[in-house]
């Protein structure tokens, strides 16, 4: 029985790849894994903070801080109940400025929390 060889199947390699296609930048490789990761999200969210302090007044940038992008509402938290009264008050006009800073329909929406910066 030494005399007989095992039969083994021809091992198939995988299809090569077409050589006539570009190689991927390593620019649109880290822009999907920013983007698998969560990073869109939070740029857009870095950039609505700063077009919130560039559309309110000086009183409201220091007695305010933007919290969170969630969806097109924007949560801001206030140190006090009558800062947040006033920018419920301001709503419309911060949200006119801050659609031309970062564009429109970005944020449709202000909402305020009061208390202590986290």
């Amino acid at each position: 029985m030494g005399d007989r060889k095992a039969y083994r199947e021809p091992v198939k390699s995988p299809r090569p790849r077409s050589r006539h296609t570009e190689p991927e930048t390593a620019a649109s490789l880290v822009n999907a894994v920013v983007a698998k990761i969560g990073g869109d999200a939070r740029g857009l969210e870095h950039k609505v903070f700063d077009g919130y302090n560039i559309a309110v007044g000086s009183l409201l940038r220091h007695n305010s801080q933007p919290e969170r992008l969630r969806g097109s509402t924007l949560l801001v938290r206030v140190g006090s109940s009558a800062i947040a009264h006033q920018l419920t008050m301001l709503k419309g006009d911060i949200l006119v400025r801050l659609a031309e800073v970062i564009g429109p329909g970005v944020v449709t929406d202000l909402r305020t929390r009061v208390g202590p910066a986290a």
